[in-house]
């Protein structure tokens, strides 16, 4: 063809080969707009498929993103109104009864009367039959609510069949249960009839246990409880007022339940016709919610239509336009492509923006590739921000607790072959050496075949929650024990004041008796000598006279017992001591019972071993005191006995506080007989008031009163009274008073 074309050119003449040439070209500028046409239209339907295609991924990821935030935003939305139900459980868990001055406080602190978006009210509702333990259904009218007046009080929550079932999984559970679908009409007294929840948190009589199912029926004391408005709640999501998706939500019936046949029961109903472009599902309250985003409008056309079939059809005819229609494309595909770019840095930014204002910090861990990423919320929580120290699967459970290790690997095992939930509560040590409590919740990727792909979660901080449950948990067993404390106190002091009660009974029956003999005596003799003034002789009625004396001296001994006792536990009876020489007290009063042991056949004996017998006493108090210890002495003695009285030195301790150490210098004075003794039992408690020895069945007779007035005297004296047994038979009273003025003190009785 190169060598024939010159050929031609010789044989051919001028205008031949230019008509030729023309021709030729003639074909060439007609195969040319064709061959351009066809590129272009080529070129142009390429695009029109590449923008459609780019427009369906970018809708698809825009509607699984919006989806993604919208799920997690109800997940926080439900939690919300959970925390204030937790703080209403600690209340009511601390305190044995919660009155309505402290609930409003407590609503005022917590907001409770300002509720979140959907919340119609919160309240508490006791358990009122206690008798038919195990049914949380019993009976549970509504005690306290807020608002004030959202909720009638008194209405019972287990009177519906729905609101009982939420209650008793709740009571069996231990945690917060939502309902079924509820009517709010039925919740507030009104002919409204949009949808409801009840959002349920037992309360636990904190003195019983609660490790069983059994155990926590048992203990069930009531319900903290609030009432959610299912359209007002969903209304309230910000993702989903600005997108173009519709939410519809099904009650999975069948989770956690053994009827695995049963149908979701619809929940909520946009209320929009579209087709579901996404599902989701989440998981709480012990009720399993399936998620579906239907499309709320029709997707826009592609940007590329018949226009753009025009123009590649008008650039494929004008051959002098298809530069220009070349380099038009290049830059509306660079245009697209910054859109694109903006686009997608947008999206990021929301995604980001979401991720750092969610309490909650989000994850994604590969399995195929090994590797983990981390929001900004979540580094900081785990105390490694701006770093990647936990961004490898391997440096992050070297942070997890030794203890807690083996749950994660469980629960990620339990999720891809059981489809169990992920969640799992574990200890992480942050960054600066701080251990935390986190709760992880995740959902995994597998492909068409089946094999785990990613895991993708979230994780928030329970530090505070755990640290207030084991707060709680301490304070119930510190309550136990003060209970128990207290109960055994109880039992010691009605033991204590039984055996008083008895003593007093008994005391009072003999000192009726001694008050009634010498009473009776002066009755009779008085009427005897009425009878025979004018017969009798004189020294007749001169023995009904002596006679007379004699008992009435005797009632009036044991009136000025019973007067000195109320004086002295009155704080009444004056006892001013003085530093005074007590043997001539011991001696003068020693003396007065000289004819008594003489018709006994007792002798008396004073022994002055202390060479100084100075002591602070009060003269007639102290010789009512010896008087008392001699006469029992001289009374238990028998017949050739000896009394001897003894003064030696002695030590007493400084004071009765904790404060008061040491002793000072003190005289002693003590009583010795030759009588019974005492039992060894009754050492101490002869000086109560009111209790005799039992050593009064040898016919001594008493009232039990004389050594209980002897002890108070002495402890206004600062000194001490004891008793006990001597090794060669009979018992032995001493008393014990300082030598020096002690220095006054506050409360002393005058």
């Amino acid at each position: 063809m190169l060598n024939a074309a010159p050929r031609i050119s010789r044989s051919m003449s001028p205008a031949a080969a230019k008509a030729a040439a023309g021709t030729q070209a003639g074909i060439a500028a007609r195969a040319f707009p064709l061959l351009v046409f066809l590129l272009s239209l080529g070129m142009t339907l390429a695009v029109f498929q590449y923008d459609r295609h780019r427009s369906r991924l970018e809708q698809q990821t825009q509607i699984a993103r919006d989806a993604a935030l919208i799920s997690a935003e109800l997940r926080v939305a439900l939690e919300r109104p959970a925390q204030q139900l937790r703080a209403i459980q600690a209340l009511h868990a601390t305190q044995d009864a919660v009155s309505e001055s402290e609930w409003r406080l407590f609503t005022r602190r917590l907001h409770l009367n300002r509720p979140l978006p959907g919340v119609v009210a919160y309240g508490y509702a006791p358990r009122r039959d206690r008798h038919a333990e195990g049914s949380a259904a019993a009976s549970l009218p509504i005690r306290h609510v807020a608002p004030a007046g959202a909720l009638p009080l008194a209405l019972d929550l287990s009177a519906d069949p729905s609101r009982a079932a939420a209650i008793d999984r709740a009571r069996d559970y231990d945690g917060i249960v939502l309902s079924r679908r509820l009517t709010l009409g039925e919740l507030l007294g009104t002919e409204e009839s949009a949808g409801g929840l009840l959002l349920a948190l037992p309360i636990y009589d904190r003195s019983r246990a609660i490790e069983t199912v059994a155990d926590r029926r048992r203990a069930f004391a009531g319900v903290a409880f609030a009432v959610i408005r299912i359209d007002a709640l969903l209304a309230a999501l910000h993702h989903a007022r600005e997108n173009a998706l519709a939410l519809r939500v099904l009650d999975d019936e069948s989770f956690n339940s053994p009827d695995a046949d049963a149908v979701p029961r619809l929940l909520h109903e946009p209320g929009v016709d579209g087709h579901v472009v996404e599902r989701r599902e989440i998981e709480f309250g012990q009720r399993n919610w399936q998620l579906q985003f239907v499309s709320a409008g029709h997707a826009p056309p592609p940007r590329e239509s018949i226009a753009l079939l025009i123009v590649g059809l008008t650039i494929s005819i004008l051959l002098g336009a298809a530069a220009r229609a070349q380099t038009w494309h290049r830059e509306r595909a660079e245009r697209l492509a910054v859109d694109m770019t903006r686009e997608l840095r947008l999206s990021e930014e929301r995604f980001k923006l979401a991720a750092e204002g969610a309490s909650e910090g989000l994850w994604d861990h590969d399995l195929v590739r090994g590797t983990l990423w981390h929001s900004e919320r979540l580094k900081a929580m785990l105390g490694h921000p701006g770093d990647a120290d936990v961004d490898w699967p391997e440096r992050f459970l070297a942070c997890v607790h030794p203890d807690d290790r083996a749950k994660l690997d469980a629960a990620l095992a339990e999720h891809f072959s059981e489809d169990r939930p992920y969640r799992v509560e574990y200890r992480f040590r942050r960054g600066d050496g701080e251990w935390i409590w986190l709760s992880s919740h995740a959902q995994g990727v597998r492909d068409d075949a089946g094999r785990p792909l990613r895991l993708v979660g979230s994780t928030s901080d329970i530090t505070e929650r755990r640290l207030a449950e084991a707060e709680l948990l301490r304070h119930r067993d510190r309550l136990q024990e003060m209970v128990e404390e207290r109960t055994a106190d109880l039992v010691r002091a009605k033991e204590t004041a039984e055996q008083a009660s008895e003593a007093k009974s008994a005391a009072l029956a003999n000192m009726s008796h001694e008050l009634r003999t010498p009473l009776h005596s002066v009755l009779s003799f008085a009427a005897l000598g009425s009878q025979r003034a004018h017969a009798a002789q004189q020294e007749k009625l001169a023995h009904y006279f002596e006679r007379i004396q004699q008992s009435g001296s005797r009632l009036l001994a044991l009136v000025n017992d019973l007067l000195d006792l109320a004086k002295l536990e009155a704080g009444k009876m004056r006892i001013v001591p003085s530093v005074q020489d007590a043997l001539p007290i011991v001696r003068e009063t020693l003396a007065e019972f000289e004819p008594m042991a003489g018709e006994r056949g007792v002798r008396l004996e004073i022994d002055a071993a202390a060479q100084n017998t100075r002591a602070a006493v009060d003269a007639g108090r102290l010789a009512q005191v010896i008087r008392n210890m001699v006469s029992n002495a001289v009374k238990f003695s028998p017949a050739g006995g000896r009394v001897r009285v003894e003064l030696t030195d002695a030590r007493l301790a400084r004071g009765r506080r904790a404060t008061d150490v040491g002793d000072v210098a003190a005289l002693q004075i003590a009583v010795h007989d030759a009588g019974p003794g005492i039992p060894e039992g009754e050492l101490e408690s002869i000086f109560e008031k009111f209790v005799q020895s039992s050593w009064t069945s040898t016919g001594a007779g008493g009232t039990g009163l004389g050594l209980s007035i002897c002890r108070e005297i002495m402890r206004e004296h600062r000194g001490s009274i004891g008793a006990c047994n001597n090794p060669d038979g009979g018992a032995s009273f001493s008393i014990v008073l300082p030598r020096e003025m002690p220095p006054p003190h506050r409360g002393n009785r005058q």
